[in-house]
C-alpha cells in the first residue's frame, strides 16, 4: 500500500544517515587506509543484518546467477572505495551534486550493454548534465583532482553494479543486501588486512558508526521505495544536496562557490529530466 508521507520519512532519514556516515569517513579518511574503512563498513554492515538473517533463513535456500551476484559485489566494492576515497578529497556538496550523474551514465550503459532506446531529448538532458560538471569543478581543476577522477571511477562501477542489479531482478531483497554486504567484506578483507593501520581508541566509535549508519540507511532506503511513489521519492531525493551543503559547511567549513552552486543546478536539472522523458521507441 502507498504511503508517501511515511515513505518521505524513511527517505529522509537515508538521506541523513547516508551524510552522516560520509562525514565520518571524511573526518577519519586520511588517518586510515580507504579499504580498511571499507572492510569495517562492511563487517558492522553484517552485524547489524544478523538479526534479519536469523528471522528469514530460507531465503537463502535457492540462490541464482551466482556470476551475476559476484560481479555486482566486485563492482559494488570498487565503487564504494573509489566513493569513499573521493568524499575524502572533494567538498561534500560537489561530491554529492556530481554523483547526480548516475542517471546519465545509466542511460548512456543501458544503450551500450542492454541495447535500450533512448530518445534525443535523454541524450540532450544527459549532455547538459556533463557541462554542469565542467560549471561546478572547473576546468582548470581537472588536472590536479585525482579525487574527481576516482569519483567518476566510482560512479561507473556503481553504475554498472546498477545494470547487474536489473539482471538480478526478483531476488529477494535481504538477499541483495547480505551478498552485498558479505562479498564487501570478503573482497575488502585482503587489501584492509595487507596495509592495516593500528586504531586510535578515539577513532573505533566513528568506525563503527560508518557501518550502522550506512548499514541503516539502506534499509531505509528499501522501506521508503517499498511504500512509496517512485514519482513523489525522485524530487525528494535532490534534498540530499542540501543536506550535504550543509554537513559540509556546519563539520569542514566548506562554503559553495558560486560556480558549484550553478553547475549542481545544472547537474539536478539534467537529472530531472533525464528521469523524466522516458519515450518509447518508434515502430
Amino acid at each position: 500500500m502507498i504511503n508517501n508521507t511515511q515513505a518521505g520519512l524513511w527517505l529522509l532519514t537515508d538521506m541523513c544517515l547516508h551524510v552522516l556516515a560520509l562525514v565520518l569517513v571524511k573526518s577519519i579518511g586520511a588517518d586510515y587506509p580507504i579499504m580498511q574503512i571499507v572492510f569495517f563498513r562492511a563487517v558492522v554492515g553484517l552485524v547489524v543484518l544478523l538479526p534479519w538473517i536469523a528471522k528469514s533463513p530460507n531465503s537463502f535456500v535457492h540462490i541464482d546467477n551466482w556470476r551475476l551476484q559476484l560481479a555486482r559485489v566486485i563492482l559494488s566494492t570498487l565503487a564504494l572505495s573509489c566513493g569513499f576515497y573521493a568524499v575524502t578529497h572533494l567538498p561534500l556538496a560537489l561530491f554529492t551534486a556530481i554523483n547526480y550523474l548516475r542517471p546519465a551514465v545509466l542511460m548512456i550503459m543501458a544503450t551500450l550493454l542492454l541495447r535500450e532506446w533512448i530518445g534525443p531529448k535523454r541524450w540532450l538532458a544527459a549532455a547538459l548534465g556533463f557541462i554542469g560538471v565542467l560549471v561546478a569543478v572547473q576546468p582548470a581543476q581537472f588536472s590536479n583532482g585525482s579525487g574527481l577522477w576516482v569519483l567518476f571511477l566510482a560512479i561507473l562501477a556503481g553504475t554498472s553494479a546498477t545494470i547487474i542489479l536489473r539482471r538480478l531482478k526478483g531476488t529477494p531483497e535481504l538477499v541483495m543486501m547480505v551478498f552485498y554486504t558479505l562479498g564487501l567484506a570478503i573482497v575488502s578483507s585482503p587489501f584492509a588486512l595487507y596495509d592495516w593501520q593500528s586504531i586510535k581508541p578515539e577513532d573505533w566509535i566513528s568506525l563503527i558508526a560508518i557501518g550502522v549508519f550506512a548499514q541503516c540507511a539502506q534499509f531505509c532506503f528499501l522501506r521508503a521505495h517499498w511504500s512509496g511513489d517512485v514519482g513523489f521519492l525522485g524530487p525528494l531525493s535532490y534534498l540530499s544536496l542540501l543536506i550535504s551543503a550543509s554537513a559540509g559547511f556546519v563539520f569542514f567549513d566548506e562554503v559553495p562557490t558560486l560556480a558549484l552552486v550553478i553547475g549542481a543546478g545544472i547537474i539536478l536539472m539534467s537529472a530531472v529530466l533525464v528521469n523524466r522523458h522516458r519515450q518509447v521507441p518508434p515502430p
